[in-house]
């Protein structure tokens, strides 16, 4: 019985020995999310560590090398983990509380998109493999499990994989504090590969959301944000093309708080058909920085237009309704101490009222109602 169990053993060593990950995290570069591969820009040097001030949203590219010449889920990326110590334990970005999470955003590349062979950087691997460029790899805003609809990315045998993955800074990033960045699976070629990021003594902003929806006759705008350092006031710009904007709305901050804040502006008075709106925000020494830019069709009744003439009138009095789209418009003409004069139907956009006898020489109102329409207008009678 113990030779049975001894031999097991044995074999389960084998096992974890032959399918243990054998993959290596090696050079790493931050990016701004701002393009595709070819366009985006970079933040610094590679393996060059940068300081963020702010929420913005960042793409971290690592190479990682599949050392092994096995192909097997073992050796996969599903998650990226970071850690405020080269030598602590690292968490899941995404995960519950976690300072960082993954962003779909429309300024990166889909999710599993492949990376393309631009210039990045020229080096050697650790194997001894030729010098290249952009490896193959693929672009990662959320986490990938076994199982799921998005399955890990493996690494080829013997091969790189740049892989860059979309992320951004939660309500639980620590100013003043350095976090390292490690790809899952990954051993790390040396501490020097390790990825990293310092946060500013003070983080002002982070937001949460801001959307433009038309209402009726206006547009509601609601944003919010998670935590605010340093906030003085925010400010609403409209624009038609989205180049040239118009300063609408300024709201007050609530300076440094750590709870959310909901702030709702409406705007009264928007513009027909495709408008855009953009939500900045200013610290008190007048830092700004744009939170988001929102589009909105709205589709406005044009006015209601009632005209009388001639007037002054002597023999006939015309009504001409016009951008009415209700039922049952009716016209009624009332002399100044408030007595009815005439009132009939109007079932035609411009009609001539039917009085029998023009009423003697002075001022009247003609007053025109319909379905939420009461409009009012001065006749004189010679």
């Amino acid at each position: 019985m113990n030779k049975k169990l001894l031999l097991l053993a044995l074999l389960v060593c084998m096992f974890g020995s032959t399918y243990a990950s054998t993959l290596i995290q090696g050079n790493w570069r931050w990016r701004n999310n701002d393009g595709d591969e070819n366009t985006a820009t970079f933040k610094a040097a590679q393996n060059t560590p940068i300081t963020i001030t702010d929420y913005s949203e960042l793409r971290l590219r690592i190479r990682v090398e599949n050392e092994s010449n096995v192909s097997d889920q073992t050796h996969s990326v599903g998650a990226l983990k970071y850690a405020t110590s080269a030598n602590g334990t690292f968490l899941n970005v995404g995960s519950a509380n976690a300072a960082f999470e993954y962003v779909i955003s429309p300024a990166a590349p889909a999710a599993k998109a492949p990376t393309t062979n631009s210039t990045f950087l020229t080096t050697t691997n650790a194997a001894g493999l030729s010098p290249f460029d952009y490896a193959a790899g693929e672009y990662f805003n959320a986490e990938r499990d076994l199982g799921a609809n998005e399955d890990k990315s493996p690494v080829p045998p013997s091969k790189y994989s740049d892989l860059e993955f979309v992320i951004k800074p939660t309500v639980n990033v620590q100013p003043n504090t350095t976090y390292y960045f490690l790809i899952e699976n990954a051993k790390d070629g040396g501490m020097h590969n390790l990825a990293t990021l310092s946060t500013a003594t003070v983080l002002p902003v982070e937001f949460i959301a801001f959307e433009a929806k038309p209402d009726k006759s206006s547009v509601q705008l609601r944003w919010s944000t998670a935590a605010e350092k340093n906030n003085e006031r925010f400010e609403i710009r409209r624009s038609v093309d989205a180049k040239d904007w118009k300063l609408i709305a300024t709201q007050k901050g609530k300076g440094n708080t750590e709870t959310i804040s909901h702030y709702v502006q409406a705007d009264k008075k928007p513009l027909n058909g495709v408008s855009y709106y953009q939500l900045t925000q200013f610290d008190f020494d007048g830092t700004e920085k744009v939170l988001s830019t929102q589009s909105v069709n709205l589709t406005l009744d044009p006015a209601v237009e009632v005209k009388v003439f001639p007037n002054p009138v002597s023999s006939q009095i015309n009504v001409s309704i016009s951008n009415y789209i209700g039922q049952h418009l009716r016209a009624a003409l009332y002399s100044q101490d408030g007595k009815l004069v005439h009132k009939q139907e109007l079932i035609s956009e411009t009609q001539k009222l039917n009085i029998n006898k023009m009423p003697p020489a002075g001022v009247y109102v003609l007053k025109v109602a319909g379905s939420n329409l009461l409009i009012s207008k001065k006749v004189v009678v010679l």
